[in-house]
């Protein structure tokens, strides 16, 4: 399939701060429909053929999120009936969201009587699973090169970020590039794969603008050179993962869902990386100076 790229370049330095269903009949009154019970579960697969873990399965209603394990399987449990805020538990009509920014959001119908699953309902099955996995169809490449891809702690030199956003020829996607000042990026996070602890670099600090970009409309390759400098004094030894703070607007996203990911979760910092986005690259090794 023809690819249209959308390539930012990036040479980083920055500012730096810290961070440590569908029904044909009512299904409340049907014989054959059994009330299941408070646990539904179910598969997730991606359309790249990639593993499928940490997609995001969020409940309306109830604001149940919880995330797809290393084989893109998951389970949906619901509090005891008496902790649902009625006597008897909720009754009803829910969607079940799959959510991963870069691919286009999914749903499926659950319904609930009394504070429990009613099974054989819709796409899941007699035994409370999906009936079939839930395939989720990728809009936006986000792959991430780093170079070098190791460095010293003594290192002094520039880092070099390059950002590649692909979409098929078929689609499109809004990118958005917060606390960007005139530039296509304006904060870059390294996360520590061992203690989490997040370090953020910034091309400038005061209140940030915001840069979109269509990806897919037109052929365009944009760069940007900024540089980071002096990282290798910064960073403690370890393994890191680069990440270009972006946001992507192409299909309309349950607020409710948006929140329940944290407060803060557009702000370069914990609550942005519970957003759930599939990247690629972006490895940074830091070795200590006697070492490299």
């Amino acid at each position: 399939m023809k690819l249209i790229k959308f390539i930012c370049s990036v040479s980083i330095c920055f500012y730096l701060s810290f961070l440590v269903i569908s029904c044909t009949k009512s299904p409340f009154d049907s014989d054959e429909i059994s009330s299941g019970n408070r646990e539904i579960s179910g598969k997730v697969v991606l359309s790249d053929g990639f593993d499928a873990e940490g997609v995001y399965i969020w409940l309306e209603g109830f604001g149940i999120g919880v995330r797809s394990d290393a084989k893109g399987e998951f389970r949906v449990t619901l509090p005891p009936p008496a902790a649902q805020g009625t006597p008897s538990g909720v009754t009803g009509s829910f969607s079940l969201y799959f959510y991963l920014a870069n691919y286009g959001l999914k749903s499926t119908t659950v319904v609930t009587r009394n504070g429990e699953f009613i099974f054989a309902q819709g796409e899941i099955n007699k035994e409370g699973e999906l009936n079939q996995p839930k395939e989720l169809q990728k809009f936006l490449d986000i792959n991430t090169v780093v170079e070098p891809t190791s460095i010293s702690t003594s290192y002094s030199g520039v880092i070099n970020v390059d950002v590649h956003l692909v979409t098929p020829l078929n689609d499109s996607a809004t990118v958005v590039f917060p606390t960007t000042f005139g530039r296509p990026l304006g904060t870059v996070i390294l996360k520590n794969l061992n203690t989490e602890q997040l370090f953020l670099f910034q091309s400038s600090k005061g209140n940030p603008n915001q840069t979109a970009h269509i990806i897919g409309s037109v052929k365009q390759i944009i760069e940007k050179d900024f540089d980071i400098g002096g990282a290798g004094g910064v960073l403690p030894v370890g393994a890191y993962e680069v990440i270009p703070h972006i946001l992507i607007r192409h299909e309309e996203i349950p607020n409710a869902l948006l929140q329940s990911l944290g407060e803060k979760f557009i702000e370069p910092g914990t609550d942005y990386l519970n957003l759930p986005m599939r990247r690629q690259g972006g490895r940074l090794e830091v070795v200590a100076a006697n070492s490299n």
